[in-house]
C-alpha cells in the first residue's frame, strides 16, 4: 500500500512538472498569437477608416 501511494505521489509529481512545462509552452503561443490578432486587427481598422473616409 505504501509503495503504491510512493508510486502514485511519483507518478503525479512527473505530470504536475508536466502540465507545467507543457502550460507555460501553450500560454506564450497563445499570448503570441493574441497578440497577433490584435495587431492584425488594430491594422485593419486603421486601413478601412482611412480608406472609408
Amino acid at each position: 500500500m505504501i509503495d503504491m501511494l510512493k508510486r502514485i505521489g511519483e507518478w503525479i509529481g512527473d505530470y504536475i512538472c508536466e502540465i507545467i512545462l507543457f502550460g507555460t509552452l501553450i500560454i506564450t503561443i497563445v499570448l503570441i498569437v493574441l497578440c497577433a490578432v490584435v495587431v492584425s486587427d488594430d491594422s485593419n481598422d486603421t486601413s478601412s477608416n482611412t480608406s472609408s473616409h
